[in-house]
């Protein structure tokens, strides 16, 4: 099932609960085919340099060269002068170890030229310097394709620039895909896609998407390229080019190759490589619009928790533990709608005074619809009392919980962010241990049992206790998976909701 389609059912199981426990407590062209004579002069204008490649030995020793900054260690080789191992310094793997982007036994940024001849077999010349890294292949005495790489310890931005002899058409390759990364695969595996920028908007497909179709394309000019798992990035950023075509591809059944097609654009070309964290802020500093593959939900929802996930990053400059700060901003949430909370408890347990005569309205008028409809109208028009009253605080309060869900299930700050005791990782559910090799998470059973004891309090009619326990279990299901920093915040919700009936009640006594 798909991610939108989930969640829209989530959200939809979610609101209706919430909607009914709260009553209840208160009484988401193909390319075009290229001419015949196109490819001809393509031919045509490469069959020189083809003839000199060909004449090129393949390598017998392959050489590496590491590469290590402030926040990263990268190792290039020689075979094709192309990236093998990135790892991130910065963030944990599965097993404590530093984050590794590129499969094992894989490497990427091959050069191939269109009528099919690449360069990954061919051993380029390497010069190596701290901040510099050059591979040069020599065609002849007089002509070489060169790569050269510069690094930087401020970010996790590489510049590439790419000689020939002449202009070419050319593909570069990112051909090993990105590494799965997270303990829970199966969620990492999600949010694998190839994204191509273009005219502002980005044109995404899914893991599965590409899996199904083979192969997808996108017809330029692109701004940039990129394929992505949960929380990491690799991207190609052209500067003085644009990108022609994308063609995404599956490799085995966990990588998407990106081949991005260039036209030729004089004897040098220049990109910028982005292979990181996906941090909204770095990303938006690059001003390319790459922060656009930040998921801030839907788009009518988006300015929303744009505005929350700024205000949370505002407040981590003072309280470091990221835990501490969604129990802040649960209770900020309360303090500042508690009014029109109390307001709608008001107007519900006024409703519910009413609920005698509104039976004798229906009884007396029950073959004449209309009438009873006046009727009732006319009852809430003279207690004024708004049906709705009791429904307006949730649904007011309903899209800063959509906001906020959009931001904690994939926000990499969350990520490896320890809480208290067994919660190590807010950004999975919080497992403390395993019966027969199911997981047994604390926060989401805390959650129900205090919905559970909740409706004891304050049940006194013997026909609705049935629903007292149906509704913690059907939120039990909807939130066993979710990650426990979003958990947590509707927890800390539950226990201040608590108080706040607690409260309410004592001053309507």
């Amino acid at each position: 099932m798909p991610e939108k389609t989930r969640t829209v059912i989530a959200f939809v199981l979610m609101f209706l609960i919430i909607v009914l426990w709260s009553s209840y407590m208160s009484k988401r062209r193909p390319p075009p085919k290229k001419a015949t004579t196109e490819i001809a002069k393509t031919k045509e204008k490469l069959s020189e340099v083809v003839e000199k490649i060909e004449l090129v030995q393949k390598p017998i020793e392959e050489k590496e060269v590491e590469i290590e900054t402030a926040l990263y260690k990268a190792v290039f080789t020689n075979i094709g002068g192309e990236l093998k191992s990135f790892k991130l310094k910065e963030y944990e793997g599965k097993r404590g170890e530093f984050v590794e982007l590129i499969p094992d036994g894989e490497k990427t940024l091959n050069i191939k030229l269109l009528d099919g001849i690449d360069l990954r077999d061919y051993a380029f010349e390497v010069i190596s310097e701290d901040s510099y890294l050059e591979f040069s292949l020599n065609l002849s005495e007089e002509e070489q394709i060169v790569k050269k790489f510069h690094f930087n310890d401020e970010n996790y931005l590489i510049t590439l620039i790419l000689q020939f002899p002449k202009p070419y058409r050319y593909i570069l390759e990112w051909e090993s895909g990105l590494l799965s990364t997270e303990v829970n695969e199966k969620e990492d595996l999600r949010y694998f896609s190839s994204l191509f920028y273009k005219g502002n908007v980005v044109l995404k497909n899914g893991l599965k998407d590409i899996q199904k179709k083979k192969k997808v394309s996108h017809s330029g000019p692109g701004e940039w390229a990129a394929t992505r798992t949960k929380y990491f990035i690799a991207s190609i950023i052209p500067t003085n080019n644009k990108i022609e075509k994308l063609v995404a591809e599956k490799k085995g059944e966990k990588q998407i190759v990106l081949c991005s097609e260039f036209k030729p654009n004089g004897k040098s070309d220049t990109l910028n490589l982005y292979i990181g964290p996906i941090k909204y802020n770095e990303l938006m500093s690059l001003n390319v619009g790459l922060e656009e593959i930040v998921d801030f939900g839907w788009r009518w929802i988006a300015w929303l928790s744009k505005a929350i996930f700024k205000l949370l990053k505002y407040m981590n400059r003072f309280v470091t533990n990221w835990g501490a700060i969604i129990i802040i901003f649960s209770t900020a949430m309360k303090l500042a709608f508690y009014p029109l909370t109390r307001k709608g408890t008001k107007s519900m347990r006024e409703l519910s005074k009413l609920q005698p005569k509104m039976n004798e309205i229906k009884e007396k008028y029950k073959n004449d619809p209309k009438r009873m409809n006046r009727e009732v109208l006319g009852l809430y028009k003279s207690h004024k009392v708004n049906p709705l009253g009791g429904c307006l605080p949730l649904l007011i309060q309903m899209p800063f919980f959509i906001a906020l869900f959009s931001i904690l299930r994939s926000m990499i700050e969350l990520r490896k962010s320890v809480f208290v005791l067994w919660i190590k990782d807010l950004s999975i559910p919080d497992t403390l241990f395993a019966i027969g090799g199911f997981k047994i998470h604390i926060l989401p059973l805390v959650m129900s049992i205090l919905m559970i004891v909740q409706s004891r309090l304050t049940t006194t009619d013997p026909r609705q206790k049935m629903m007292s326990y149906i509704m913690p279990i059907m939120m039990l299901f909807i939130f066993w998976n979710f990650p426990s920093g979003l958990v947590l915040y509707w927890l800390t919700n539950n226990v201040l909701t608590i108080a706040e009936h607690y409260i309410i009640a004592k001053m309507e006594d």
